[in-house]
């Protein structure tokens, strides 16, 4: 390693969860619970949509009888019984928190998802232990690493932020944080990107648990 780890970010959905299948298929799961078959491209065209512009076109293109609000909330209705009964830990997570435990390092989490949903899956999967703190919000603002920074009682030089999103890398490291590149299937586009930006990557958590031992 060419620095010390002192203290961790750790973003949540695609980093600790392995969460973006249902981000990527809810309007999908959402039409099937109505007896509808969405057409196969459907998680491609909406994944990267706003849940009301999603709304809008799933009433538009099926002819839902049902208000946007009510497409909204069946929707979000499917998330959160996935992070409520399904979502998992990505391999090896456990270990690199317990490794940074003994090691005395501290992590908050740091997540433009939703704070509900992040602590409806915390709590089944007994994960809320090893965090100081939860920060949701924009990335895109530096407020909210300021406040990660003041969490750890740390400056951003000696902390290490893993991320699957190559952006959050990129605002990150210009923010003069140290970042760990972490592959999710949802990213795996900018991949190779993500591997030029980041300080150092691994594909998977225990290749990750390596490259900081060395």
């Amino acid at each position: 390693m060419i620095f010390e780890v002192k203290g961790a970010i750790f973003d949540c959905d695609g980093t600790i969860l392995d969460s973006m299948p249902i981000w990527q298929n809810s309007s999908f799961v959402f039409l099937k619970k109505l007896g509808i078959t969405g057409k196969p491209d459907l998680p491609e065209r909406l994944f990267t949509a706003t849940l009301q512009s999603g709304a809008e076109l799933l009433k538009s293109e099926y002819s839902l009888d049902l208000s946007i609000d009510e497409i909204k909330k069946g929707i979000m209705d499917v998330v959160e019984d996935f992070y409520r009964n399904e979502v998992t830990v990505k391999n090896g997570v456990f270990e690199i928190l317990e490794n940074f435990i003994d090691r005395k390092i501290p992590c908050v989490v740091v997540s433009s998802g939703e704070r509900k949903l992040i602590d409806i899956a915390f709590d089944r999967l007994d994960l809320g232990k090893y965090f100081k703190k939860i920060l949701c919000g924009k990335k895109t603002d530096p407020k909210i690493f300021h406040e990660a920074c003041r969490a750890l009682s740390l400056t951003p030089e000696n902390i290490l932020v893993f991320e699957d999103a190559l952006y959050a890398i990129k605002i990150s490291r210009n923010l003069g944080f140290k970042t760990c590149g972490v592959y999710d299937e949802a990213s795996k586009c900018d991949w190779e990107e993500i591997k030029e930006t980041a300080h150092v990557h691994g594909k998977f958590w225990h290749d990750i648990m390596t490259v900081l031992q060395d």
